[in-house]
């Protein structure tokens, strides 16, 4: 699975990275809304995993960018934040599940797979 990954803490980014790619995933990195976007037109991205603070942004343009078009707008969005109205941001930008900071690597590892479980069903159905 194709799985985008913009967070802005490179050591947070590289663990992701070595876990996603441990279980078969292919990981686009991005640290900024730019990046990101280009990830998307570039390439077949299946999951999109995002910190909502980025150095100088909310993550709130890419994700409000992913679901106002059609292409992209069915893509599952992970969000990974310490911010404390997750919930209220999860619900008003419509992500399919939210992490709380500091997370379990194996919390993420568990719900990305079962995505890609999702999308292995959708191609063999």
């Amino acid at each position: 699975m194709n799985v985008l990954v913009c967070e802005d803490n490179q050591e947070i980014l590289d663990l992701i990275e070595v876990v996603l790619i441990s279980d078969g995933h292919i990981v686009l990195k991005s640290m900024d809304r730019i990046n990101s976007i280009d990830q998307l037109k570039k390439n077949d991205v299946e999951l999109i995993v995002i910190d909502y603070w980025l150095k100088t942004e909310k993550a709130d343009l890419i994700i409000n960018y992913v679901r106002n078009l059609d292409k992209y707008k069915n893509i599952p969005i992970i969000m990974i934040s310490a911010i404390v109205d997750l919930d209220k941001v999860g619900a008003k930008l419509k992500l399919n599940a939210i992490l709380r900071k500091p997370f379990n690597i194996l919390d993420l590892k568990n719900l990305v797979n079962q995505y890609s479980n999702n999308v292995k069903k959708d191609i063999n159905s």
